[in-house]
Formats: C-alpha cells, structure tokens, sequence
C-alpha cells in the first residue's frame, strides 16, 4: 500500500473483499480523504452500488472499469490513490457537504438519543466499574501476551539458537 497513509489500508481492509468475492462485508462505509475529511458516508450497498452512483455523479470522475479494485478506483477518485486518474482541482470534501448524502446524515444525527439525550430512554449506567473480574483480565492479557511471544519470528529464532549454543556446550562438557 505505500506511503499513502493509514487511511487507504483501512478502506483497503474494509474494502479487500470485493477483490475475490466480489462483495463488500460490513453495513457503513466512511470514506476519508488525506488529512481525516469525509468525502462519503453512507450505507453499504449491494456491491457498494451507493458510494459508486455518488463518486461517478461527481463532474470529471470516470466510472470505475470493470476489471479494476473497487477500493483502488475509489481512492484514487478522491486523490488518496497512488495514481490520482481524477483532476486534482476537485473538492470532494466540499462535493460531500453539499450534498443530499449528508443531509440526510445530518437529519439523522438530530433525532433524540443519537446526539443528545432522549426523554424514552433511560440514560446507560453500570453497576460495575469494569465489566469483568481483574482476573479474567489478566488471563486474557497472559493469552494475548503468550500469543504475541511465540509470534514474534526474530525473537524465536534468537531464542531457539541459545538453546541448541547451549546444547552443544553441554553436550561436549559430558
């Protein structure tokens, strides 16, 4: 993926399936460009049909071409990719809060119990400061931490070597 940031691998692992299975897994899609701004969010469609119909709504943006990674073509439609096909003088982040999609966004954002608190529902509290024991957060910490040590191949090799340096000097002691 490059030096184009960690927003193209993270639209590339949400993204990844339409490659070989040829549909995208997941319900909201949050396409950002460089620096954090939305240039699309919205609801995942069948075969990301809505963030398709919107990107190539756009003026100057070219469909995406059969063969081509959905997720490729839509950062490079943006100026995220690596060979950016789009003119660079689009404002896809102006293009975005202008348009219906965020509206709609928006209305939704204002309705009670999203954004500010609902008058039908009760507010969340807990009767726990943690929701589990501190033991069974040691153990998964422990499998976590196990996990990672035995994961770590530099390490292994290092260890394994010592072991087997250690063998063969006792081995000639005896």
């Amino acid at each position: 993926m490059g030096s184009t940031g960690a927003g193209k691998t993270t639209l590339m692992d949400v993204i990844a399936g339409c490659k070989t299975e040829d549909t995208i897994q997941g319900k909201i899609l949050i396409l950002l460009k460089r620096g954090g701004q939305s240039v699309f969010v919205g609801e995942l469609s069948d075969r990301s049909r809505k963030t398709f119909e919107y990107l190539e709504a756009v003026p100057d943006v070219k469909p995406c071409p059969p063969k081509k990674n959905p997720a490729t073509w839509m950062l490079e439609v943006i100026g995220s990719g690596v060979s950016n096909d789009c003119a660079r003088d689009l404002d896809f982040v102006d293009q975005f809060s202008k348009s219906e999609v965020k509206r709609g966004l928006d209305a939704m954002l204002q309705q009670p119990g999203i954004t500010t608190p609902s008058p039908e529902w009760a507010e969340v509290t807990f009767m726990k400061k943690r929701a589990s024991k501190g033991s069974t957060q040691m153990c998964s910490l422990m499998k976590r931490f196990f996990a990672l040590y035995w994961r770590t191949q530099a390490f292994n090799l290092t260890r394994f070597s010592i072991v087997f340096g250690v063998a063969i000097i006792a081995a000639c002691r005896a």
